[in-house]
């Protein structure tokens, strides 16, 4: 496995970058929303992927601002996607060349996404309430402690508990009720949706016949070009439909496998289809990262897998970010190249 050798001045770029755009990025003009999070996502891909003998410090202060970062995230938008797309990233780094190190923080950042996961729906509708849109960051961080305190040291005034946890809680055993509301996080971060989808579809919900497909014959048409370009409320949809999200609910969206969109829509034909398929992509997107810089580069490994490893993406996801992926890697391609490569590392 190589990596890159970088010196002190990217170094102190990247740190920089990955500083900042959690600040910046909320003034990013709307169309280029998705290029400005890619790009930051292969960023923080890139810091994984380097070796730079005396700057350990920079690393770890990369490291820091990433964590800062995500955390931030979810205080401004309520989601915890980039909490997601850090472990995402971490996982994929702990297959390739585990370290105790990373073990360690992908445990501590699985924890706090788990115990974060069963508040933040209640801190979510909090502060979309208009009453709550000029919230300072600090009133954000107290109601989240407010929410967290209260749904494991407390009676769940604010938060709905689950029954695991009310038994635990009238039993007075701390530790189990603690237990039970980290196990019930951790499993709101799985994705159960082919097993529902299984479970009732047709029986409870007819075959889509192909209707969550229909985005794909559009779905690379920019809406600047397009005004008028149906919005795509399929995940809404999805999670009304199997029960996933209360029929008041207007706004959250539920992801879903690839395996579990292919049942819904034509049953074992079409998940078996989707199967094959995924490979296919799977070993074309293997070959684009060692064809990128010609060489077995852990960093072009991990970028171009990336966007298909999540469990719970559809097609329109998969594909969408794929695409984005292969054009932003195509921009930066002259600055990865520019690299000096100065030994290839192996583990």
């Amino acid at each position: 496995i190589k990596y890159f050798h970088i010196g002190k001045q990217p170094l102190l770029l990247i740190a920089a970058f990955i500083a900042l755009h959690p600040l910046l990025h909320p003034y990013v003009p709307p169309v280029l929303t998705t290029f400005s999070i890619l790009t930051y996502v292969v960023i923080i891909i890139l810091s994984f992927c380097v070796q730079s003998p005396g700057n350990e410090r920079i690393l770890v202060f990369i490291k820091f601002c990433m964590t800062c970062g995500a955390f931030f995230d979810f205080v401004r938008t309520g989601s915890l996607a980039a909490g997601g797309a850090l472990a995402g990233i971490l996982f994929i780094s702990c297959c390739l060349s585990p370290t105790r190190n990373k073990i360690t923080a992908l445990f501590l950042l699985t924890v706090a996404v788990s115990m974060i996961q069963n508040v933040k729906s209640e801190y979510r509708v909090t502060i979309q309430m208009q009453k709550n849109w000029y919230m300072t960051t600090g009133e954000k961080i107290s109601l989240i402690t407010d929410l967290l305190v209260d749904r494991y040291f407390g009676e769940g005034k604010l938060t709905k508990k689950t029954s695991q946890e009310t038994e635990a809680a009238e039993e007075g055993d701390t530790l189990d009720e603690l237990t039970a509301g980290f196990l019930s996080g951790l499993g709101r971060v799985g994705d159960d949706s082919l097993e529902v989808i299984l479970d009732m579809t047709p029986s409870k919900v007819p075959f889509w016949n192909g209707e969550t497909y229909m985005q794909l014959l559009y779905l690379f048409i920019p809406r600047i070009i397009w005004p008028d370009k149906p919005v795509f409320t399929f995940w809404h949809d999805f999670g009304i439909a199997y029960g996933f999200l209360s029929t008041d609910d207007q706004t959250t969206s539920v992801g879903l496998s690839y395996l579990g969109e292919g049942y819904m829509n034509y049953g074992y034909p079409g998940m078996y289809t989707v199967a094959l398929l995924f490979g296919v992509l799977v070993a074309f997107i293997e070959r684009i990262s060692f064809f990128y810089l010609r060489g077995n580069y852990i960093f072009c490994f991990m970028v171009f897998m990336l966007p298909i490893l999540p469990f719970a993406n559809a097609a329109q996801a998969i594909l969408s970010s794929c695409v984005i992926t292969c054009g932003v890697m195509y921009v930066l391609r002259r600055y990865f190249l520019r690299l000096g490569i100065l030994e290839a590392y192996s583990k």
